[in-house]
């Protein structure tokens, strides 16, 4: 009997264990799971979880794209992005499309601002004022709420550190007028955004003589700005007028011979966020808004070697915008001028 009844206080004993257990294992799960939601976020979070999915247009690179979808997701498991990634005019080409359709098929769209002006104008977009836009300086952001700038690229003068010394390498633009470079300088032709932002920093009449003087320097036409520092690397001219920088550093992580100088006021363009005014998925698109602005997302930009937007998160190196005048893209000038800045600066590299 003693036998019996100390079997059975230790079988009672092991299941209350056992409940114990399945209780704290419970309870455990369902914190893991509960985020710490503002309640902003909540919100988004409690409409995001109907909705499962959103669309994304973008033309950021698809490995760069992929790894901020994959720690958004990871974020928020319960909903599934639907990339579609393309170069900015074919974008443009397929957005137009649906809205001659009258569709707009995209929630969220990443792209560069001048583009985005056009859209606003046809009504494809709605307002989203991000709680993280506080932390963005007003020059990568619109006043309305419609954009805010993700990351940016800033031109540069680029030069061969084995054709050229650091001493003789161009300090500023007019020093690119020298003939002993005559025949030995790149040049983006299809930069007319950088020629027209340039134009309204040197004034137009200041700015059309100083371009026509340039472009008697027998420029070495090229399309693509990877393709540009890559060909300065390999030595088939030492200099590029007008080069990422922070193209420029990612070949010197690579021991490329390379180096570039910023002419203040640097200029840069960005690929800026929106939201479409496509109600389906809004809470979706909104929370990966508010995720790649904010400084969890902004750090991921930052480890691609992007140039982010976001105060107080420096690219890497620092030295690409810290303590550096920057000056964005005229945007909205671009989008109204579009073909006839493009035909305008075509002209002038053929000597017109």
């Amino acid at each position: 009997m003693r036998f019996i009844f100390f079997y059975r206080r230790k079988s009672i004993s092991l299941r209350g264990l056992s409940v114990f257990l399945l209780l704290w294992l419970f309870f455990s799960l369902n914190q893991i799971s509960a985020q710490p939601y503002d309640a902003h976020t909540a919100k988004l979070v409690e409409g995001a979880k109907k909705e499962k999915t959103f669309t994304l247009y973008s033309s950021t690179s698809v490995d760069d794209e992929m790894v901020i979808i994959k720690a958004f997701e990871k974020k928020y498991p319960f909903i599934k992005v639907k990339l579609y990634r393309a170069q900015q005019q074919k974008i443009m080409s397929k957005v137009m499309t649906e809205y001659s359709m009258k569709k707009v098929l995209f929630d969220a769209l990443v792209s560069a601002p001048s583009r985005l002006f056009i859209y606003k104008k046809h009504g494809m977009l709605a307002g989203y004022d991000s709680p993280e836009r506080t932390a963005y300086a007003d020059n990568v952001k619109d006043k309305e709420g419609y954009w805010t700038s993700i990351y940016r690229n800033t031109h540069v003068i680029c030069y061969n550190t084995k054709m050229v010394s650091a001493a003789d390498a161009p300090k500023n633009y007019e020093d690119l007028l020298d003939p002993k470079w005559k025949g030995k300088m790149g040049v983006d032709k299809r930069e007319h955004s950088w020629f027209a932002t340039q134009l309204k920093i040197m004034g137009e009449e200041k700015g059309l003589k100083y371009f026509r003087q340039l472009a008697t320097q027998d420029l070495q036409l090229r399309t693509g700005h990877t393709l540009l520092v890559q060909l300065c690397i390999a030595g088939e001219f030492p200099i590029v007028v007008n080069a990422y920088g922070s193209r420029v550093e990612k070949e010197k992580l690579r021991g490329a011979p390379v180096e570039w100088v910023g002419v203040e006021p640097v200029v840069f363009h960005a690929n800026a966020v929106c939201l479409s005014r496509n109600k389906q998925h809004a809470n979706a698109a909104r929370l990966y808004i508010d995720f790649v602005l904010s400084e969890e997302g902004q750090a991921i930009y930052q480890k691609r070697q992007r140039i982010p937007c976001r105060e107080g998160v420096y690219p890497d190196p620092p030295r690409l915008t810290k303590g550096i005048k920057l000056e964005p893209f005229v945007y909205d000038l671009i989008a109204e001028n579009y073909a006839a800045l493009e035909a305008q600066w075509t002209n002038i590299l053929k000597g017109r």
